[in-house]
């Protein structure tokens, strides 16, 4: 039985994790703090969370930033993923620059591209 003083400690601790990563977080990262499935279905029946996809959550009901729905974007694709084109130069503050029109340089954005299965 996990105890009021567990489960704040949880919460902050998966709170602090998301405000890293503009406000979503992966079920692996749920997990490895001890955060079981019921535990993410009560926060998503409660209205507090809601689920993204298969392996990211949202701990908020708002509207995703830009990075957010780039996160979300890279987590479900798999390990590989990674913004390309217009997104990840827009991830970086270059879609006015010059060079925008004609690199074919992909980037990472900051984005963690771990594995999140």
């Amino acid at each position: 039985m996990t105890t009021a003083t567990e489960r704040r400690e949880r919460r902050a601790a998966v709170h602090e994790i998301a405000l890293r990563q503009d406000l979503i977080v992966t079920r692996t990262q749920l997990m490895k703090l001890g955060v079981s499935e019921s535990a993410i279905t009560a926060e998503v029946d409660a209205g507090r969370w809601r689920r993204l996809g298969i392996h990211t959550l949202c701990t908020h009901t708002g509207d995703l930033s830009q990075r957010a729905l780039w996160r979300y974007a890279v987590w479900e694709s798999g390990c590989a993923a990674a913004l390309d084109g217009a997104g990840a130069l827009q991830a970086h503050d270059l879609q006015d620059s010059p060079r925008s029109r004609s690199t074919s340089r992909s980037l990472a954005a900051g984005i963690d591209r771990t594995c999140p299965a």
